[in-house]
């Protein structure tokens, strides 16, 4: 899951009376970013780009957004809180307690699904309970079986190394981080949900309504939390000159911040209703926001299962305003080219549409099932607003071979392109980018070049050319961006496995 990082300044404006705030200031060790944890009453911006869940922060716990990131919360004893009711409203009760995985735990977890077995949920808000559940008690097979086929097929290769990554020296720290999660107890309640049909297997599941609690084995986490920052902390300040006595009171302040951050913060609960109901009144902005934040997009493949891309396109347009009557109505019917080849060059082609016409069904015909719907739902209404009059004239030639993978039969490496942008207006210069054997030119009236070969640290991570990656679908091929950056990732992951351990990761910007 996504990282973010703890603004102690954002925390006070949201809930001034928070001690997490007041003692988040003075907590300012080296930074640490701990995993994810399921925070539904979370909405504000994730890193993660699912609003809802997976709130990390560089506070001493991964816990410390449950009061300082977001709008609601308290510092209470916890007591029994009932489910509260809403008529027209559907509800689902998931209890769970936080054991959370470490490192990219959703992803990681979706991997692992992919590649042992699939079963998607009878309906949209099941979707949304299994990877609620699957957060919370950290099963990374429920994690992966919730989330969409069609997004996680493209990083398989990629989680299948990272996951090799963390057994090796690197992912030491991780041990730490498991303790941290551990300590800490976290109960959801009583959710409710609101589901809007968007097309036909496209459905929006927001939270609006439930409670978030959380106790902490206060002796435990003050201790993972010291011992995740000591070792570092204590390197630092030899290297910078401390005496021994010196570094031990560090060390000793460092614990009594971090004491009295636990200390200050739990027992902890919020309510999502209220946070809910902060944030659609909230116009502060300038804009309405009439609908839960807190939205998770199911989609329909064979099962229900939860499209993280498309939740980030509802949460993006969300931010913009009330996102009733602007997001697309239908999912553009695929147009697959009959080889690879020609699927780089009808992408091309409807690029070249795109800054003709202003539409994106074109460009959204030549993409596979996951990314076609993110353009088709979402495109126009990210680019409402462009002056598509004025627009550059673009034109693109291309030209593609096969990279020789015969893992990725699909992976292809661009052995020439042209990018040529023309201004509408009298006075503009055209631009044109060129690409050819490894490297780029620019010429807008005064020539520039520069190769792939000239630059060491894409050699080191193995980038010796450009390549794009086009899938197989509905009887043809499909260019798919995700699967390109899915297919970059393997590439920099296998490479960070060969050389962790052998001098680290760092050594690869040291040669």
């Amino acid at each position: 899951m996504g990282e973010s990082t703890f603004d102690a300044a954002a925390a006070e404006e949201v809930w001034p009376e928070s001690p997490v705030a007041d003692s988040a200031r003075a907590w300012m060790p080296a930074p640490v970013t701990a995993p994810a944890v399921f925070a539904p009453a979370s909405a504000v911006q994730q890193s993660s780009g699912v609003p809802g869940y997976g709130q990390t922060n560089a506070a001493p716990s991964a816990y410390a957004g449950m009061a300082a990131g977001t709008p609601f919360g308290e510092h209470v004893p916890v007591e029994p809180h009932g489910t509260g009711g809403g008529a027209g409203r559907k509800k689902r009760v998931v209890l769970g307690s936080v054991a959370a995985g470490v490192v990219v735990v959703l992803a990681v977890g979706a991997a692992f699904a992919y590649t042992t077995f699939f079963r998607g949920s009878s309906t949209p808000e099941e979707a949304v309970e299994q990877l609620v559940d699957g957060v919370l008690t950290g099963d990374l097979i429920a994690l992966g079986t919730a989330i969409a086929p069609s997004e996680v097929s493209a990083l398989q290769p990629a989680m299948e190394d990272l996951q090799r990554l963390s057994e090796t020296p690197a992912s030491q720290a991780s041990g730490a981080y498991s303790e941290i999660i551990d300590a800490v107890d976290v109960t959801v309640s009583g959710l409710e949900y609101e589901t809007e049909t968007v097309t036909d297997g496209v459905a929006i599941v927001r939270v609006v309504a439930g409670t978030i609690e959380a106790t902490a084995d206060e002796a435990t986490l003050v201790d993972a939390v010291v011992a995740l920052q000591e070792e570092s902390l204590r390197s630092t300040l030899e290297e910078w000159g401390y005496t021994a006595s010196e570094i031990e009171d560090q060390v000793a302040s460092v614990r009594q911040d971090a004491q009295t951050w636990v200390d200050d913060t739990f027992p902890w609960r919020g309510d999502i209703e209220d946070a809910v109901d902060s944030l659609t009144a909230d116009e502060t902005d300038g804009l309405a926001h009439p609908a839960s934040p807190i939205a998770f997009v199911a989609v329909e493949e064979g099962g229900w299962y939860i499209s993280p891309m498309l939740t980030l396109a509802e949460y993006g347009l969300w931010a913009q305003g009330d996102s009733a009557g602007r997001r697309g109505t239908d999912v553009v019917p695929a147009a697959p080219s009959a080889t690879a080849e020609e699927a780089v060059e009808s992408t091309a082609e409807a690029i070249e549409q795109l800054f003709a016409t202003g539409d994106v069904e074109d460009l959204a015909a030549t993409l596979p099932l996951a990314e076609r719907r993110v353009v088709s739902l979402y495109g126009n209404a990210v680019l409402d607003g462009v002056d598509w009059s004025s627009a550059p004239a673009v034109s693109i030639e291309v030209d593609a071979s096969p990279a020789g993978d015969d893992a990725r039969p699909g992976r292809l490496e661009l052995t020439d392109l042209q990018v040529a942008v023309e201004p509408t207006d009298d006075w503009g210069v055209t631009t044109t980018l060129a690409y050819a054997d490894g490297c780029f030119s620019v010429d807008d009236g005064w020539s520039q070049q520069t190769c792939l070969r000239d630059l060491p640290t894409l050699d080191e991570w193995g980038v010796d050319g450009l390549y794009v990656t086009a899938v197989q679908e509905q009887g043809g091929w499909l260019v798919s961006p995700w699967g390109t950056f899915g297919d970059y990732l393997a590439q920099f992951a296998q490479v960070a496995v060969e050389h962790d351990g052998d001098g680290g990761l760092g050594a690869l910007g040291e040669r």
